[in-house]
């Protein structure tokens, strides 16, 4: 996991190229989608996983 002195130091890189509030909300937006799809990408291949073990035979 990043530790916070990342976390500061991307949300300075970003802040050079966010231009305007609308930039930051599509910003989270995208953020936000992407953390959404790695979850269930995750839950998914877990299922899988259980599924192959023979857990739900």
């Amino acid at each position: 996991m990043a530790t916070q002195s990342d976390i500061k130091k991307l949300a300075e890189q970003m802040a050079v190229s966010m231009n305007s509030y609308d930039d930051i909300k599509d910003f989270q937006k995208q953020l936000m989608q992407s953390f959404i799809d790695t979850v269930h990408s995750s839950n998914v291949e877990e299922g899988l996983a259980i599924f192959n073990k023979g857990v739900f035979h």
